[in-house]
């Protein structure tokens, strides 16, 4: 970090940090929790315990996270995969309006043909877009539509997509265009239109409570049966690719992450028992990073065949050979 990147105007109790590849990472999250987090909340707390509401990401989950947050009575609970978009108020309130924010502070400088952001600039247009964006009437309705406070349960399930309770049957009378609407229907599943399938199977359940059982209707009640058939298999491979391709990510997941194995089944990790597989899991990586580590330091500190080859001979080692190349002729 450099003096030059902040604004003299920045407030006073901003943090800052920095990352060599320009994310966050385990260590970032220890500070944010130990000199941000905790200084900030302390003494609102008064001794009672605190709740932090965290998505999944490693630096929410390193062993001294969690160890600090026991030490110093907050709880951290884990919200379910990819449900920030719906469970966090922040992602749903005010993310948006901070990025459009920031655009508008932006635009002026691309405008006038400048392609590079200065760091000073960057963080000049974000103090002044967080300023405008995160506004109270926004922080409120992030809460309010995660179903936070007020308490909501609703506001989160009601945004997942209901089953429909219908049986299909509709007993509505076709129109005159569509008099036989089975001579439509493809003999394929790749050729199918959804529109024209509900049509054919509106008027089957018509002709079938009605007693009508015509040649057509015979004839698509043959081709329906053998849709379904083809469909099912059609399901049954996609299915199985989906399952295999699903295992492949997660096997691939938690070899990359042993923390998978702690944290699979729990939502509160400030427990004893999570802390513990965390920080097994945790010795174990460091241990595998640091076998892969001497493993490529032996492998660059020994030469290779060509090398030794290639390898300068000195006096000695020839007159050496000489002798010894002498002798062995006169033996013979």
């Amino acid at each position: 970090m450099q003096s030059p990147w902040i604004p003299d105007d920045l407030d006073k109790d901003w943090s800052f940090t920095c990352n060599t590849k320009g994310w966050t990472c385990n260590d970032i999250g220890e500070q944010w929790i130990q000199q941000c987090f905790d200084p900030a909340t302390s003494e609102k707390a008064n001794g009672l315990t605190r709740l932090i509401v965290c998505d999944g990401h490693d630096s929410h989950v390193t062993p001294k996270f969690i160890r600090f947050c026991m030490d110093n009575n907050i709880q951290v609970a884990l919200m379910p995969p990819h449900s920030s978009h719906i469970c966090q108020p922040l992602d749903i309130a005010c993310f948006g309006p901070v990025k459009k924010a920031m655009s508008d502070e932006i635009d002026p400088i691309i405008r006038h043909g400048v392609a590079r952001i200065m760091k000073f600039e960057w963080t000049g247009s974000y103090q002044r877009a967080r300023k405008s964006a995160l506004s109270v009437s926004n922080i409120k309705a992030g809460f309010r539509s995660a179903g936070l406070v007020p308490f909501n349960r609703h506001k989160v399930l009601s945004k997942f997509p209901q089953q429909s309770s219908s049986t299909g049957t509709n007993d509505t009378p076709l129109s005159p265009q569509t008099v036989d609407p089975f001579v439509n229907i493809p003999e394929t599943p790749s050729r199918l239109d959804s529109e024209r399938l509900r049509i054919a199977n509106r008027a089957l359940n018509t002709n079938l409570s009605s007693g009508t059982l015509n040649t057509p209707t015979k004839k698509y009640i043959t081709k329906l049966t053998s849709l379904s058939e083809q469909l099912r298999a059609h399901n049954i491979i996609a299915e199985r690719n989906y399952t295999e391709a699903l295992k492949i990510i997660h096997e691939r997941k938690e070899r990359t992450s042993g923390k998978r194995h702690a944290l699979k089944g729990h939502v509160l990790v400030t427990t004893k028992e999570v802390l513990e597989k965390l920080e097994n899991a945790d010795k174990a990586t460091q241990e595998w990073k640091k076998r892969k580590v001497n493993k490529k330091a032996k492998k660059v500190s020994e030469p290779s065949t060509s090398e030794s080859a290639n390898a300068p001979i000195s006096l000695d080692q020839i007159v050496f050979y000489s002798v010894e190349n002498t002798e062995h002729i006169m033996s013979k």
